[in-house]
């Protein structure tokens, strides 16, 4: 009997921790230790005097001469038998000093673990299947620090707190964190990096759990779908920036293109304006039959000059529309282009003398044929002369020479240049510069248009830029490529060759 109440001490504890989860090891040990003095006092004393090892008056004037602590008779209860007095007196002391010192003091992290895994053993199973597994110890600050990483300040703060009010509990006791904390925050990254990659990260900050070999695989393969998601968002990416720069582009063009359209309407109304209104104004005048004969010749005269002026204009919006649609038609023919060039200049020497602008003619070559459209190309060097003519303040210069298989021209003027903005649109139809020397642009805006597509149809460049105080406009066409027309040219035996 003896043995049988020293047994009972454990049941305390055993039924603690199987239906308690406040119990802690502290005091469970506490009451054991605590029920086996009173089972030694009560039962192995009396035993060990009356084997005369120890004084009867132990047993008849109690300890320390106190009758109130007489082994059989402990508080003066003198009703119950010997054993069941032991029994009642341990036990009560043992449950006593479990649950002061459990209540009193605090669970360790580990405890607490252990208490939500195994407490009430008979719904196991159903803790299993809610997957609050985590055996080890996560402190508090780590698992905070890696949800604060990926989920942000202010998000982890809020999640901690859906936490503490949907569960009533805290977030952990003495920095270690409550272990349903845990699988909260396994759960909340899961959504974000993968079931496995949480896993792992949980993992990192848990101490004593191990990670399995199957759980590496799947952060491996998480890793990889992440990898290729991310690289498919960042193609993805690129082309919503690709796209979205040339959706600029294309309405900056647009706007750009509806302005010059305006300017172009404007320009042009008052070109034709003009002249529509001299030669109006011309014929009522010519309708009077007292008019000296030397001035009907000279009103007539400026007559058809603005006729002429009428006329270019038109085939200027009728050569860019044939250019533009592909149907415009080269006549080649072989031509001196030293002759070329000098009858292109003689038509501008007057404008030049009236403007005061000091002209300056270099061709560094004697002789160079090539089959060229003669009346384009001299179009094409009138255009860049009288563009300069525009601009310059008192000199223009004009060089023809041939380098790296290329003959080329250049028009030197000594105006204000092109601006940095205007270089990329200068050869657009319609675009006219704002620094003319005059206060209104003058000329349609085409003439640069028209000859940018003359060269290109003679599979040459043309461009401008800039060097020091001088603007250069430039093109060059390609003596070879040239030959290899001509041959065409001359194989076909035809007059016209389509360029389309």
């Amino acid at each position: 009997m003896i043995s049988f109440v020293a047994i009972a001490q454990f049941t305390p504890a055993i039924i603690g921790g199987i239906y308690w989860k406040k119990g802690s090891r502290h005091g469970a040990l506490s009451g054991i230790i605590a029920g086996f003095v009173i089972w030694f006092f009560t039962l192995v004393v009396p035993t060990i005097v009356t084997a005369g090892f120890l004084p009867q008056s132990l047993m008849d004037d109690g300890l320390f001469g106190w009758s109130i602590l007489r082994p059989y008779q402990l508080f003066g209860m003198q009703e119950m038998g010997y054993v069941s007095h032991s029994l009642f007196f341990s036990l009560s002391t043992n449950v006593i000093v479990y649950v002061f010192l459990s209540l009193y003091t605090t669970q360790t992290s580990k405890e607490h673990n252990q208490a939500v895994v195994f407490v009430d053993i008979f719904k196991y199973s159903t803790i299993m299947d809610s997957s609050i597994i985590w055996k080890g110890q996560a402190y508090l600050p780590d698992l905070k620090s890696l949800l604060d990483n990926f989920l942000g300040v202010e998000k982890a703060e809020l999640a901690l707190q859906e936490f503490t009010q949907g569960t009533g509990r805290e977030l952990g006791v003495k920095n270690y964190a409550d272990p349903e904390l845990v699988n909260y925050s396994e759960r909340l990254l899961s959504g974000i990096i993968g079931s496995a990659s949480a896993r792992i990260l949980v993992g990192s900050v848990v101490k004593e759990e191990e990670i399995s070999m199957e759980e590496v695989l799947n952060i491996l393969r998480e890793t990889q779908e992440l990898k290729s998601l991310n690289l498919e968002l960042k193609k993805k990416s690129k082309a919503l920036k690709k796209a979205t720069q040339e959706l600029r582009n294309m309405n900056e063009t647009l706007r750009l293109n509806d302005m010059l359209k305006d300017e172009f309407i404007s320009t042009v109304t008052h070109e034709m304006k003009t002249p529509i209104t001299s030669i109006r104004a011309f014929s009522e005048i010519l309708m009077d039959e007292d008019l000296p004969d030397e001035d009907r010749q000279r009103f007539l005269d400026i007559i058809i000059q603005e006729t002429e002026r009428m006329t270019r204009l038109i085939d200027q919006v009728l050569d860019l529309e044939r250019f533009d649609s592909g149907r415009q038609k080269l006549n080649l023919e072989k031509s001196d282009t030293k002759i070329l060039v000098l009858q292109a200049t003689e038509s501008m020497l007057q404008v030049f003398k009236e403007k005061s602008i000091q002209f300056e003619l270099n061709l560094q070559f004697e002789e160079l044929y090539m089959h060229v459209d003669e009346d384009r190309i001299k179009q094409v060097i009138l255009n860049l002369l009288s563009n300069a003519s525009k601009f310059a303040k008192s000199k223009v210069m004009l060089n023809s020479f041939i380098d790296e298989s290329k003959w080329k021209l250049q028009v030197w003027d000594d105006g204000k240049g092109v601006p940095e903005e205007e270089i990329a649109y200068i050869f657009d139809k319609f675009f006219q510069a704002k620094n003319q020397t005059s206060k209104k642009p003058v000329g349609s805006g085409l003439g640069l248009a028209i000859s940018k597509k003359i060269i290109e149809y003679h599979d040459g460049e043309i461009g401008v830029s800039r060097q020091g105080d001088l603007t250069c406009f430039e093109f060059s066409i390609p003596i070879q490529a040239n030959e290899k027309l001509n041959q065409t040219y001359t194989t076909a035996d035809e007059q016209n060759i389509d360029r389309r």
